[in-house]
């Protein structure tokens, strides 16, 4: 299973209680996790993101698997993915043997057998004004997570942009 995956199970789940007849104390994770997106200048993105402690870092851009290697060395604290491109089979073999965790992708060019393995963690992008005919068929999808891209938003936030986002939320599991 995706580190990632075990990550955000920890945050949907609260800690178990501590064992014996001391004071109980209610520790709580994090009810949402930090997923950062690295688009440019990759090798400083990943340099920078080791103190924040985020659970996954999406990296955008990479120009194929020996751009990745040269960012070897950045990538081992925090689970790391891809998102965007095109995803072929044997592009994700590879980026799974260098150490990919999960594979962020929109609904329009990807194909299934991309993400057919158990073993990276499957994120689907979606944009804030989907569908309503998409939303109701998403939760039989092989995805194990969601995310709206709200890199786009431009000004401040509106009621319109807040409703968009909860109706994601109430259609997808």
């Amino acid at each position: 299973m995706s580190k990632f995956l075990d990550s955000l199970e920890q945050i949907a789940t609260n800690a178990p209680a501590p064992l014996g007849f001391g004071v109980r104390r209610e520790q709580r994770p994090p009810g949402m996790a930090l997923i950062i997106q690295i688009s440019s200048d990759h090798a400083a993105g990943c340099d920078g993101v080791s103190g924040l402690a985020p659970q996954a870092m999406l990296l955008s851009g990479v120009r194929g698997l020996r751009a990745l290697k040269k960012l070897e060395s950045g990538l081992s604290s925090v689970p790391w993915g891809i998102i965007g491109g095109s995803l072929t089979e044997d592009g994700v073999s590879g980026y799974k043997a260098a150490g990919c965790d999960v594979l962020a992708f929109g609904l329009a060019d990807t194909p299934v057998s991309v993400i057919n393995s158990d073993e990276l963690a499957r994120v689907l992008c979606l944009d804030p004004s989907a569908d309503e005919r998409q939303l109701r068929a998403i939760n039989p999808l092989p995805v194990d997570a969601v995310l709206i891209n709200v890199a786009g938003q431009k000004g401040p936030w509106t009621l319109e942009d807040l409703t968009n986002i909860t109706v994601i939320s109430s259609r997808v599991n």
